[in-house]
């Protein structure tokens, strides 16, 4: 019985992010998930963008997926380059990040 109501599940979240890509318009995903070990925000924010940059180049528009808990780290900063490059966000939020106040993204 978990097993179907888990199968079911998974395919009610399938055909919604279909519809989102389609919505979208975009194929392809990059995962930008965890910490960073660099202290300088400003430094990562320049790497993702550059790579960001290059990955639009070479796919065209694609989503960024991010998630994470790290305060001023590549997944809090991940939407503000989506939002820069024009490119849809999907944010992974965990009741943790909540409670620890940051902030969060949403799909835009």
């Amino acid at each position: 019985m978990i097993a179907e109501r888990l199968q079911e599940q998974v395919l009610n979240f399938s055909a919604e992010y279909q519809r989102f890509k389609e919505r979208k318009g975009f194929s392809h995903a990059l995962g930008i998930i965890g910490g960073s070990s660099e202290e300088d925000p400003s430094t990562n924010k320049a790497v993702l963008l550059d790579t960001c940059r290059l990955a639009q180049a070479h796919v065209g528009n694609f989503a960024i997926v991010s998630g994470g808990t790290t305060k001023d780290g590549v997944s809090e900063l991940a939407p503000d380059i989506g939002r820069e490059l024009g490119l849809p966000t999907i944010g992974v939020l965990t009741p943790i990040r909540n409670k620890m106040g940051l902030r969060g993204c949403h799909s835009g």
